[in-house]
């Protein structure tokens, strides 16, 4: 990890770089959605909603998505917190990481970066070979029960229609910051170079 110099009082010292940004109040969301790396983002924004001096929070997303039960415990504290979180996606948001994006009310993309949403599916901790139909059919349930939540949470934080969600998560729907923003993903673009906010 890079570190930076850092002149005080007490002489030079060298920072680690993700030590200072998130001082500045910059929390990272980079690789996929697993326990580990949302259990330690939860852990960054209940610090920082606990500082008197934090005006606002900006999480960083670069991420395929993964684990949608830990993607909704990292959703639910970005909309529990009282300070407020922007999101902004540095290359991509896929799947799950979409909907933690969404989790904001300040939702920004870089010119060039894109979004993805789309139903659930299987993943690796549901392995159906093997298994009896009616664990089969137990299974297809609780993943019908989730595509419900999902396209609910969508349609409540796009202002879309329950029935343009499913037909937008049918199968895999890439948006580029324009399409996002006309769907109600994403509210601006970032421009980096004139450090300005597009709607």
């Amino acid at each position: 990890m890079s570190n930076i110099i850092h002149e005080s009082s007490r002489g030079i010292d060298l920072i680690p770089l993700n030590d200072k940004l998130f001082s500045d109040n910059n929390i990272f969301l980079i690789g996929p959605v697993c326990r580990e790396n949302c259990n330690v983002l939860i852990k960054q924004i209940m610090y920082l909603n606990s500082k008197a001096d934090v005006d606002c929070i900006n999480l960083f997303i670069d991420s395929d998505g993964g684990s949608v039960q830990a993607g909704f415990a990292l959703y639910n504290i970005i909309r529990m917190v009282n300070k407020p979180i922007q999101t902004i996606i540095l290359g991509q948001a896929c799947s799950m990481a979409a909907i933690i994006y969404m989790a904001a009310d300040t939702r920004l993309m870089l010119p060039d970066s894109r979004v993805m949403i789309h139903d659930p599916s299987f993943g690796g901790e549901h392995d159906i070979s093997g298994k009896k139909p009616h664990e089969i059919q137990s299974e297809l349930d609780d993943l019908n029960k989730c595509r419900t939540k999902l396209a609910e949470l969508i349609s409540e934080r796009t202002g879309r229609s329950i029935d343009e969600v499913y037909e937008a998560t049918k199968d895999d729907s890439f948006f580029d910051t324009n399409e996002a923003i006309r769907f109600g993903i994403c509210t601006g673009i970032f421009n980096l170079n004139e450090r300005d906010l597009y709607i």
